[in-house]
């Protein structure tokens, strides 16, 4: 994904806590193992962009990895980000039932699911709390959009055309704040 664009680039550094994850992309010049929210290793204000996918959902310390982002970006420097919406009823759910039950509800509905290693916290899943930790830590909010998606719960073709009519009834201007996705942009 994105090769060619990762091309320009003139050095592009992998952050991951698991090296395995690391070995697996040849697209990383750099390829550091630690945690988000200390990277002694790359310099203040060093760094042109942030690519984090599915990132945020993750972190323990949200502020502490936003304190780092700001470090190390150059002013003017960005974050982009896609991230889990934490008001979508995926997540509600998520929070809500037991994931053995979780798990045992997966395996019954399809053979194929990929379960995600890393616990998830959510603790920088909602718009609100993306603005409160950009303030604390330097960043600026540039762009925010919620976006639907009925693939993120198309375990089976039934699934998928539930997925498209809750994403169509999440259209309504007052429901759109509980689309699946949040998509940004964060400015040093």
């Amino acid at each position: 994904m994105y090769r060619e664009e990762y091309k320009i680039a003139k050095h592009v550094i992998g952050v991951d806590i698991d090296p395995k994850y690391l070995e697996m992309n040849d697209t990383i010049n750099e390829k550091i193992v630690s945690d988000l929210s200390g990277m002694p290793q790359v310099k203040t204000a060093s760094v042109d962009l942030i690519i984090s996918s599915w990132v945020l959902e993750h972190l323990k310390e949200p502020q502490k990895v936003f304190n780092e982002f700001s470090r190390v970006l150059k002013p003017g420097g960005k974050v982009v980000f896609i991230t889990p919406n934490g008001f979508n009823y995926i997540l509600l759910l998520n929070r809500i039932i037991p994931k053995w039950l979780r798990n045992k509800i997966a395996r019954m509905l399809t053979k194929d699911l990929t379960v995600d290693p890393m616990p998830a916290f959510y603790k920088a899943n909602s718009v609100g709390k993306i603005g409160k930790l950009c303030k604390n830590s330097r960043l600026k909010l540039n762009t925010i959009i919620l976006n639907g998606d009925p693939t993120y719960v198309a375990i089976n073709m039934l699934f998928f055309y539930i997925g498209i009519a809750i994403e169509l009834v999440y259209s309504l201007p007052f429901l759109r704040r509980f689309k699946v996705h949040i998509i940004g942009v964060l400015e040093r």
